[in-house]
């Protein structure tokens, strides 16, 4: 009886399982699914979990049909592409909720929620980690520090990050729209061996207040590289060896940074 059994759900099981069929009348087109060639011309009863599908079909550069779909579970799934019409290359009009789905199928493959990097500019410098626990909110956290005969000197920034837009801007190539808030600060101590001078400087303090907005553009695989500009608020003050506060100056000024990270996923 338990053999019977066995034998039956074995027969069953691909009546539950989904899968999709593509008609397709063009031979000698290439077949992708979510970017991964499957085969050419029709493609029969393909097996699939449920889920969002961009469907392509390609005869050289030239795309043929793009179209998204859902499987649903348990559905075996027919696409007829010959019901569509291929669009001339020289068309700028896009399926948008292919394009959507593209773009967040790019996104969740190339960008994990720990990246590692570097920031270079104007108080954006230094190592750089991010971490977003959250779809799109992330915390990031960018520093230096250096140390010699004349003068140590650190440089700190702690960010909060929201990433509100993603959008194709070549077949692979993503842009990432964010912006945030960000605190910091940066000193550097001078060695001062006389003490006679009392305007000689011991120190320089800087404290940073900052809004920004800034683009991430995927370069390969998990690899990003990102632009920014930035309004700064900045206080800053001079210290000499007797502790006077020689100069102060506050006041606001804008900033460019680029940078790079390798996302985890």
């Amino acid at each position: 009886m338990k053999k019977i059994l066995f034998i039956m759900m074995a027969f069953m099981i691909p009546l539950w399982a989904e899968s999709l069929t593509i008609l397709n009348k063009e031979k000698d087109s290439d077949v992708y699914i979510n970017g991964v060639r499957v085969g050419q011309g029709a493609i029969i009863q393909h097996p699939l979990d449920s889920g969002d599908y961009i469907i392509e079909i390609r005869r050289g550069e030239d795309t043929l049909f793009k179209e998204s779909i859902t499987i649903y579970v348990g559905e075996n799934k027919v696409l007829d592409t010959a019901v569509f019409v291929g669009v001339p290359n020289s068309s700028t009009i896009v399926d948008y909720g292919a394009k959507q789905a593209e773009e967040k199928r790019i996104r969740r493959a190339t960008r994990g929620n720990v990246g590692v990097g570097f920031g270079y500019g104007t108080i954006a410098s230094g190592a750089s980690i991010k971490f977003m626990p959250f779809s799109r909110v992330g915390i990031q956290a960018i520093g230096w520090a250096s140390n010699n005969s004349d003068s140590d000197k650190y440089n700190t920034l702690g960010r909060v990050v929201y990433e509100f837009e993603e959008t194709l801007i070549a077949r692979n190539q993503l842009a990432v729209v964010y912006m945030g808030l960000g605190l910091g600060k940066s000193n550097e101590s001078f060695d001062t061996p006389s003490i006679g001078n009392i305007n000689q400087l011991k120190s320089k303090d800087k404290t940073f207040t900052e809004g920004f907005i800034g683009v991430d553009f995927l370069m390969k695989s998990n690899f990003y590289l990102n632009l920014e500009v930035s309004i700064i608020y900045k206080e800053e003050k001079d210290t000499t060896v007797a502790d006077v506060a020689a100069t102060e100056d506050n006041g606001f000024e804008t900033g460019v940074s680029i940078g790079a990270h390798f996302y985890f996923n």
